[in-house]
C-alpha cells in the first residue's frame, strides 16, 4: 500500500485520476449482476459504494491522513460560518424539487429506507473519494505553490465532472455533457465548502440532500420515466449552477486560502 502513499506525492494527478477510475470500474461491476429492478440495482450499488468507502477510509488511516481529509474535525474547530457558507449550494437540492409532482407519490417503509441509504451512500462515497482523498493529495503535493488551494480544487472538480462520462452508458453524449458540466461545477463547489468549513461532513450531509431531492421521482413514483431537458433549459441550470454555487464556491476558497495564510504567519 505504502507505494501508492509515494505515488501520491510525487504524482499526485495521475494518483487520483487512477484512484477515481479504480472505484467507479469497482462500482460498475454491479452492471454485470444483471439486476433488472432499478431499486435493487440502486440498492446493490449502494452496498458496493459503501465497501469501497470503507476501503478508502482504511487508507486514509494507514497513510495519517485522517486530519487532513477533514474526516475527523472536531465540530468546535468548524468554521463558525459553516451553515451560512453551505445555504447557496443548497440552491441544487431546491431546483431538483421543482419538477415533482409531490399529489403521485407513493411510499412505503423499504423504499423510504433505500431512499436515505443509496443516497447517503452516494454523498459519502463521492465526498470522501473526491474531497477527502482526492483533494487532500492534490493540496499537500502543491500547498507550496501559489493557488494551491484553488488549483487543487479545480483539479479535483475537473476529474468529478468527467468521471461522470462513464453515464455514456446509459444515456447520450450531449446529456451526459451536461451532466459533466453540472458535476465539475458543484465539485468545485463542494471543495470550497470544505476548505472553508474545515470539515468534509457538511459536504457529505449536502450531497446527501442534493441526491435525495434528485431521486423522489425515481424511488416513489411508481410511473416514472425521465424526460428529455431542452437545451434551453440545460444552459439556464448550467447558469444558475454557476452563479448560485460556483461562483461562491470561489470566494469560499479564497477566504479560506486567506485564513491559511494567516495561520501560517501566527504558527511557526
Amino acid at each position: 500500500m505504502y507505494p501508492l502513499k509515494a505515488l501520491s506525492m510525487q504524482k499526485p494527478v495521475l494518483f487520483t485520476l487512477l484512484l477515481v477510475f479504480t472505484c467507479i470500474a469497482l462500482l460498475y461491476c454491479s452492471q454485470l449482476l444483471g439486476i433488472d429492478n432499478i431499486f435493487y440495482k440502486d440498492i446493490v450499488s449502494s452496498v458496493i459504494k459503501n465497501i469501497i468507502s470503507i476501503s478508502l477510509l482504511i487508507m486514509i488511516i494507514k497513510f495519517n491522513w485522517l486530519e487532513r481529509s477533514l474526516l475527523t474535525t472536531p465540530f468546535k474547530k468548524w468554521n463558525s460560518k459553516w451553515l451560512l457558507a453551505s445555504l447557496p449550494i443548497v440552491f441544487v437540492a431546491i431546483l431538483n424539487l421543482v419538477s415533482i409532482d409531490f399529489s403521485i407519490l407513493s411510499s412505503n417503509y423499504v423504499r423510504v429506507i433505500g431512499w436515505l441509504y443509496t443516497n447517503f451512500s452516494t454523498g459519502f462515497f463521492e465526498e470522501i473519494m473526491l474531497r477527502g482523498v482526492c483533494f487532500t493529495v492534490l493540496y499537500a503535493a502543491w500547498k507550496d505553490k501559489e493557488n494551491a488551494l484553488m488549483k487543487s480544487a479545480i483539479c479535483q472538480a475537473f476529474i468529478f465532472g468527467i468521471a461522470h462520462y462513464v453515464n455514456l452508458t446509459k444515456a447520450p453524449f450531449l446529456e451526459v455533457s451536461v451532466q459533466v458540466t453540472y458535476a465539475t461545477l458543484i465539485g468545485f463547489a463542494f471543495a470550497g465548502l470544505v476548505a472553508y468549513s474545515r470539515s468534509l461532513w457538511p459536504a457529505i450531509v449536502l450531497h446527501t440532500i442534493i441526491n435525495a431531492c434528485g431521486s423522489i421521482n425515481l424511488f416513489f413514483d411508481p410511473n416514472y420515466a425521465a424526460d428529455s431537458m431542452s437545451m434551453a433549459s440545460y444552459a439556464v441550470v448550467i447558469v444558475l449552477i454557476s452563479v448560485t454555487c460556483a461562483l461562491p464556491g470561489y470566494f469560499l476558497l479564497r477566504k479560506a486560502t486567506a485564513l491559511l495564510q494567516t495561520k501560517n504567519l501566527v504558527t511557526p
